[in-house]
């Protein structure tokens, strides 16, 4: 090691024996011994590639336009979601794991956290090929409901309103009517 650096990890390189490509890091002892450590690139991506999706969910959770977002791999594992608590659990819905199986995107209404909301399962690819299912589930239709029912009631009052204005109108313009008739007959 001709390094003076106390430790080193480099970037990802092929190895001289093998060719197969590795991470080297290196840490000296005090002794001027040292410990040489390779890990398989792959290994590397994939455990750094599980980080990425969580971060990317989590920026997509920020915008609070679904509930909850899940990674799903073609074993129905969720293995990565802005719900930790979700990831390991399986899909269980058969006609979910039917359109995970055959590339299609599926939604249906679940029940989560005994709350009915809308899921959907989107297959994800990656250079044409699949690499796993995103699955995306809406907010509680109680948010809706209670959305429904502000909407109808502001509707109704306006309703109401214009109801009594239009009502307001056609009762003066019927007494001002009778006043002009009184006048006229006179």
């Amino acid at each position: 090691m001709m390094s003076y650096s106390r430790s080193y990890v480099e970037d990802i390189r092929q190895d001289t024996d093998g060719g197969i490509y590795y991470k080297y890091g290196y840490f000296k002892a005090p002794n001027e011994y040292f410990v040489q450590i390779g890990v398989l690139a792959d290994k590397i991506e994939g455990f750094i590639g599980a980080f990425e999706i969580q971060r990317l969910f989590e920026e997509m959770e920020k915008d609070k336009l679904v509930s909850h977002i899940c990674f799903v791999d073609d074993k129905f594992t969720i293995v990565g979601s802005t719900d930790n608590k979700l990831i390991g659990r399986k899909i269980i819905n058969e006609e979910a794991k039917t359109a995970i199986i055959e590339n299609k995107e599926y939604g249906y209404i679940d029940k989560f956290y005994d709350e009915n909301l809308y899921e959907v399962f989107v297959p994800i690819y990656y250079n044409n090929d699949k690499i796993g299912t995103l699955l995306m589930g809406g907010h509680s239709f109680q948010d809706t409901k209670h959305l429904i029912t502000k909407v109808s009631l502001i509707g109704i009052a306006t309703l109401l309103i214009i109801l009594g204005i239009v009502l307001y109108a056609m009762f003066s313009t019927h007494d001002k009517n009778k006043k002009i008739n009184k006048t006229s007959i006179l």
